[in-house]
């Protein structure tokens, strides 16, 4: 038996992001954002949706760029921090704990803490209730022990954190449950 649910966003697994700026004096400010994900392959872009009043947001704005870092579970408590906490009251960076180094390619900055940073410019940022920002990411950092033996990212070294918008909690995804363009063949009329 199916039950009808009141509608609500429950895409799975959303990403946890957390989005690096500077603030006009400078200071370094993150956010985590859990409205995001794939915008584009070619340029290759993402995109990210905010409120209206955040810090990141309007730095954002100020600056046409943007980094995003992909925690893994053992940055859990500081990505939730940065989520909770407001960019316009706190030093988020100094009450966390981190520590950053300026981004070779965007004018934000790059958390050390974080194994794996997207280095974004805007595209195009779409406001309405919320401002949805597409970016172009223009670089990647990548720890290299996030990395196969071809160079690739790979998430199952990364262990990246998701959302679960449906019971508010974070899950680990780390098990590959088969192999993209491949395992449905079978099935493929010839």
């Amino acid at each position: 038996m199916k039950r009808e649910l009141q509608a609500q966003p429950l895409a799975f697994p959303t990403p946890v992001y957390v989005v690096g700026t500077y603030n006009e004096d400078g200071m370094p400010n993150a956010m985590t954002a859990a409205w995001g994900g794939v915008a584009s392959t070619t340029p290759p872009g993402l995109y990210i949706d905010l409120s209206l009043g955040h810090k990141t947001t309007e730095n954002i704005r100020r600056t046409g760029c943007f980094t995003v870092a992909i925690p893994d579970p053992s940055l859990m408590e500081v990505a939730d921090y940065l989520g909770i906490v407001s960019g316009h009251k706190v030093d988020k960076f100094a009450e966390a704990g981190l520590t950053q180094t300026k981004s070779t390619k965007v004018d934000a900055p790059v958390i050390d803490q974080f194994k794996l940073t997207m280095e974004c410019e805007v595209r195009h940022i779409m406001e309405e209730t919320g401002a949805m920002i597409v970016g172009n990411i223009v670089g990647i950092v990548a720890d290299e022990s996030i990395l196969n033996e071809d160079g690739k990212v790979d998430f199952t070294l990364l262990r990246p954190l998701a959302f679960d918008p449906a019971c508010g909690r974070y899950s680990v995804m780390e098990n590959v449950a088969g192999k993209a363009f491949s395992c449905g063949m079978a099935l493929k009329k010839k």
